[in-house]
């Protein structure tokens, strides 16, 4: 008798330890899940985005629908530096400038083709001057199915102590090209790029 009871006693025992560990097991598998979702949604909310000085920046979303805006911003600001933000070394000008092309269609190229008809691109070299763009802001919406833009900035060109500034507004379309390459990782292009103004600042 006292064997059954024994035997009995372990049984019971042995059910309580499986009942247990099959709660504990629910328990951490639904946190992982839990987990899993909440990392998944705070990932959509993060955008990485690489600057024009290879640093990478991250932008945490409130509205998830305007990363996109944020990507075209960031690829509005890239191109226009690579146009204008230059030293005085050709090399590194040329590799900007087949950069922004690539980023582009054939407006960017014209739009070179103008600055480079007017000197700039010589100026800069000829006379050791240094040019940083510097953003004031980007416009982006939406027009008849068409991703357009408005970059508003200020170009600072240095030649040892003295500075001079001219205003820079320009404006275009983007299109989303569906996929990404070593040479485009956004996956978007500049289309339809016009400088509004180019004047100087007194």
């Amino acid at each position: 008798m006292k064997e059954l009871m024994s035997i009995r006693a372990t049984q019971t025992t042995y059910r309580v330890i499986i009942v247990c560990l099959s709660v504990a097991l629910i328990v951490i598998t639904l946190g992982s899940i839990y987990y899993a979702n909440e990392t998944i949604q705070a990932g959509k909310r993060n955008i990485y985005v690489k600057t024009d000085n290879n640093n990478i920046q991250e932008y945490i979303l409130t509205d998830i629908n305007n990363s996109a805006g944020i990507l075209m911003k960031s690829q509005v600001d890239e191109i226009m530096k690579l146009i204008y933000q230059h030293i005085p070394d050709s090399d590194n000008m040329n590799k900007q400038l087949n950069r922004a092309v690539s980023l582009s269609d054939v407006s960017v190229v014209r739009v070179i083709d103008a600055l480079k008809e007017n000197d700039y691109y010589t100026s800069l070299l000829n006379q050791n001057f240094y040019s940083q763009l510097l953003t004031d802001s980007i416009l982006v919406g939406n027009k008849d199915g068409k991703n357009i833009f408005e970059y508003y900035g200020k170009l600072k060109m240095t030649r040892g102590n003295n500075s001079y500034f001219r205003q820079i507004v320009s404006k275009g379309t983007m299109e989303y090209m569906g996929s990404i390459s070593e040479t485009n990782q956004r996956g978007t292009l500049i289309r339809d790029l016009k400088i509004v103004q180019d004047n100087p600042i007194e």
